[in-house]
């Protein structure tokens, strides 16, 4: 499930680029990428998640501004990068990433739990 991070960096070259921004929520508007209201999660940082065909991130509130710029930006690769990975019979998706530990490692979430799992990015 690794993407070379040659194939990231293309990717930020390339939105670059077309919009001239690297400001995630300038990107994530040229995008149709809706960014929704800090929530008050209490560890995780953010999330990115497809209901009905319309793409949304979710991040936690309070966090400094580089870091609330770090995690939209993650999230943003996670609609480019992993969308399709999360398309399919459910009717909604979510898309996590806990980056603990230097480790990260994405969260597919289903209505059923059974079908939920983990997956190391790097793998």
């Amino acid at each position: 499930m690794g993407i070379p991070t040659t194939k990231i960096v293309e990717l930020a070259n390339h939105l670059y680029t077309k919009y001239q921004t690297r400001n995630p929520r300038e990107l994530a508007d040229a995008l149709g990428v809706i960014i929704m209201p800090p929530r008050p999660f209490k560890s995780q940082k953010g999330a990115y998640k497809v209901i009905l065909n319309n793409r949304f991130i979710f991040f936690k509130e309070d966090m400094n501004p580089v870091l609330e710029n770090i995690v939209l930006l993650h999230e943003l690769g996670h609609d480019q990068l992993h969308r399709d990975t999360a398309s399919g019979i459910w009717n909604t998706k979510m898309i996590s990433c806990d980056m603990t530990n230097n480790g990260c490692y994405l969260y597919v979430f289903n209505p059923d739990p059974a079908a939920s799992a983990w997956s190391g990015c790097d793998q």
